[in-house]
């Protein structure tokens, strides 16, 4: 515990293996990385592997035998479904017959640029191992998604048909969706399935039929439970490289192999050859793209080398690239 701190933990072995782990709220700078909670740095000689926080972004590196490794969280398949927002439940209005009113609320902490639209499922209790919804209401938001910005509350006033034959608790699921991304990930109660459980709805009834519905917030949804991510374009520079995606780098006979996350979007990547080849800085002949598809051979693939720095453009049809020099 370093000065006695238990949330800093710190673990030497005896071969000069490091690893420091930060539990604590606040920030920790361990040889130069800043680790934000649940951030850590392992290291022995030139190897590492480290999470990070650069200013107000997160990141993600390694070095061992078989290369290097960089992540902006930017580019995996789940920050590109990632929402900087909360939705809330008010105004909770029973109507008479089987229907009831209530505003739908979102809290945007990061402005979004994507299009989603809201699904809202109510689950009964005992049917939660099944995943089985008894009812929902779907609708688009006030304000679209691809407008959100940081700092806007948007309202959404929603009607809701229930079941004749409803009754009792049911759980209050908001989420958002899309045909191509599936889920967004958001922040709040996360109750599973890419769903924020914003309360609990008791639908009351008698011999006669439903008589009201009573809503109950979920006080904890006020806490965000995910990971943290960087809005996508965010460049970081990793020293070897400078990125606003994610890629292994591998070291092969006569220059490198760059391998991006699966699933990525397009984004840029720059390479510092001193860092990535044993301190020489060699002319780079030329750059092959592997094609996700394996029917298809490498093709030419285009590059800028300037002062010691190569950038290339990932292309999401690609798997891989082949830099030789």
């Amino acid at each position: 515990f370093v000065a006695g701190d238990i949330h800093r933990q710190k673990v030497l072995w005896d071969d000069g293996t490091e690893v420091c782990v930060n539990r604590g709220e606040s920030d920790w700078t361990v040889a130069g990385h800043v680790l934000p909670q649940y951030g850590f740095l392992a290291r022995k000689g030139d190897w590492f592997v480290v999470v990070e926080r650069q200013g107000q972004n997160y990141a993600e590196s390694a070095r061992g035998e078989s290369g290097w490794f960089c992540d902006a969280r930017t580019a995996s398949l789940g920050s590109v479904r990632r929402v900087f927002a909360q939705p809330s439940v008010e105004n909770v209005v029973y109507q008479g017959g089987n229907t009831f009113t209530y505003d739908c609320v979102w809290q945007v902490t990061k402005p979004h640029r994507l299009p989603w639209r809201v699904f809202v499922h109510f689950m009964n209790e005992k049917d939660e191992d099944s995943g089985r919804i008894s009812f929902q209401g779907d609708h688009d938001p006030q304000v679209p998604t691809d407008q959100w910005e940081a700092g806007m509350t948007v309202r959404t006033a929603c009607k809701v048909e229930v079941p004749a034959d409803a009754k009792g608790r049911y759980n209050f699921l908001i989420g958002l969706y899309n045909g191509e991304r599936g889920r967004a990930t958001l922040d709040g109660m996360q109750f599973g399935g890419d769903r924020i459980l914003a309360g609990t709805l008791e639908v009351e009834r008698d011999a006669n039929g439903i008589t009201g519905v009573r809503f109950t917030l979920e006080r904890s949804a006020e806490k965000p439970e995910v990971p943290p991510t960087n809005l996508p374009g965010t460049m970081l520079d990793f020293g070897f490289a400078k990125t606003d995606g994610a890629c292994r780098i591998v070291p092969v006979e006569g220059g490198l192999d760059v391998v991006p996350l699966p699933q990525s979007p397009a984004f840029g990547m720059t390479l510092r050859l001193a860092g990535l080849a044993g301190g020489k800085v060699p002319q780079v002949k030329s750059v092959s793209a592997v094609p996700l598809d394996e029917a298809v051979q490498p093709t030419p693939f285009a590059f800028r080398q300037a002062e010691g720095e190569v950038t290339i453009a990932h292309d999401p049809a690609m798997f891989a690239y082949r830099i030789r020099w």
